[in-house]
C-alpha cells in the first residue's frame, strides 16, 4: 500500500517541482561597468560635471542598472585629457570625454577640421554643425572610419562654450599683442589660433596655466569660458577679457574604446546610440545656454571686460581664415568641402 502511495505522489512532487522551478526568476545579468576617464576638474553644480554625471544617470536608469560607468577626474589616475586620451585608445581605459579635436595628437588630425573658426554664426549653431558632421553623409562615416582605425569609437558631441582668449593686460594693437606669450594646447589647430593673433603661442598642459601666468611664462591663454569660469583662475582684476574675440565653439565628445564597445550587448548598444546620447544631447543643449550666461556674468564681476576695435578684430578674423583653412582643406578636401557645405563659409 505503502509503495502504491509513493508511486502516487513521486509524479505529483514532481510536477510541482518542475512548476516552481519554471516560476523562478532567471538570475539579473551581472552589471558592466565602464572606467570613464573625464579631461575637467569635479566642480560640483558645473556645466561640465553636471553632463558626465547626467550620462552615468541615463546609463543606469535606460539599461536597468545593466550598465554603470566609474568615474575618474584628472589626477585620479591620468593627470591630463591627452593620457586619457592615449589610455581608451591603447585600451587601458574604456571611456572618456575629452575636447573633441584631441584625437588630432593621436593620428587622426582630420578631426580637426570641424573646428576651424568661421563667422556669422551663435554658439548652438555651431555644435549642430558639429554633429552634422560627424553622423551624416559623407562626412560622418569617414570620419568614423578614420578614428576607428585608431581603436576608438566616437558616440557623441556636446557644447562646452565659447573658445575665448584671457589676458593679464589690455593689448589692443597688433603691436602689443606681438609681445605676448599666450598658452595653447598642445594641438595644431589652437597653436594657429594663437598665432594668428599676432601672439606667440606656448603649448601647455591647463594644470600649469595658473603657476606660469604668476612666474611670467605666459601672457594669457586659449581656452574654454565654461571651463575657465569653473576653475576661477583669476586673481580679482587681475585678468582682461577682449569680449569679441571668439573663435570657435569649444566642444567635447564621449569616445569609447572600440573593443570595449564591441564587448557590450547589442541591446545596450542600441540604448546608447538610439536613447542615451540623444537625450544627453537635447539636455546638455539647454544646461549650457545657461552656462555660458552665469560664466560671462562671473568674469565681468570678477575680471576687466574689454572689447578690441573692429579693424583690429577684421585683422585677427583675416589671419584666422588665412592660416587655418587652407591647412585643413589641403588635410582632406572632401571632409573640409562637407563642413563648408554644412556651415555655409
Amino acid at each position: 500500500m505503502k509503495h502504491k502511495i509513493i508511486m502516487l505522489v513521486l509524479p505529483v512532487i514532481l510536477i510541482v517541482s518542475l512548476a516552481l522551478v519554471g516560476c523562478a526568476k532567471p538570475a539579473a545579468p551581472e552589471a558592466i561597468e565602464l572606467n570613464y576617464q573625464i579631461a575637467l576638474a569635479y566642480h560640483p553644480g558645473d556645466y561640465n560635471t553636471d553632463v558626465v554625471l547626467k550620462l552615468a544617470e541615463l546609463c543606469e536608469s535606460y539599461t536597468g542598472g545593466r550598465l554603470k560607468l566609474k568615474l575618474y577626474y584628472p589626477g585620479d589616475i591620468y593627470p591630463t585629457y591627452t593620457d586619457m586620451a592615449v589610455a581608451v585608445e591603447a585600451g587601458e581605459a574604456d571611456l572618456t570625454f575629452v575636447s573633441s579635436i584631441v584625437l588630432e595628437t593621436l593620428g587622426v588630425p582630420e578631426v580637426a577640421i570641424s573646428a576651424v573658426p568661421y563667422p556669422g554664426a551663435d554658439m548652438q549653431t555651431r555644435i549642430n554643425h558639429q554633429r552634422q558632421w560627424w553622423t551624416q553623409e559623407p562626412s560622418g562615416p569617414k570620419i568614423q572610419k578614420l578614428v576607428e582605425a585608431q581603436g576608438v569609437k566616437w558616440l557623441d558631441i556636446v557644447l562646452n562654450g565659447p573658445t575665448v582668449i584671457v589676458l593679464n593686460t589690455e593689448a589692443m594693437t597688433k603691436e602689443e599683442w606681438s609681445k605676448l606669450k599666450l598658452r595653447s594646447p598642445n594641438m595644431d589647430i589652437y597653436l594657429l589660433m594663437s598665432e594668428s593673433t599676432g601672439a606667440h603661442a606656448v603649448p601647455l598642459a591647463y594644470s600649469e596655466v595658473p603657476m606660469a601666468l604668476k612666474t611670467g611664462v605666459v601672457d594669457g591663454l586659449l581656452t574654454g569660458q565654461v571651463s575657465y569660469e569653473a576653475d576661477r583662475l583669476w586673481e580679482d582684476g587681475a585678468d582682461c577679457f577682449p569680449i569679441n574675440l571668439v573663435f570657435m565653439a569649444t566642444c567635447y565628445s564621449n569616445f569609447i574604446n572600440l573593443e570595449s564597445w564591441q564587448k557590450l550587448p547589442p541591446d545596450i548598444q542600441q540604448i546608447i546610440t538610439e536613447k542615451i546620447m540623444p537625450e544627453l544631447d537635447t539636455w546638455a543643449d539647454k544646461r549650457n545656454a545657461q552656462a555660458i550666461a552665469d560664466g560671462l556674468k562671473v568674469i565681468e564681476e570678477n575680471a576687466v571686460v574689454y572689447e578690441l576695435s573692429s579693424s583690429r578684430l577684421a585683422e585677427i578674423r583675416e589671419a584666422l581664415v588665412q592660416t587655418l583653412h587652407p591647412k585643413y582643406q589641403e588635410l582632406d578636401p572632401e571632409l573640409y568641402n562637407a563642413f563648408k557645405e554644412i556651415a555655409g563659409f
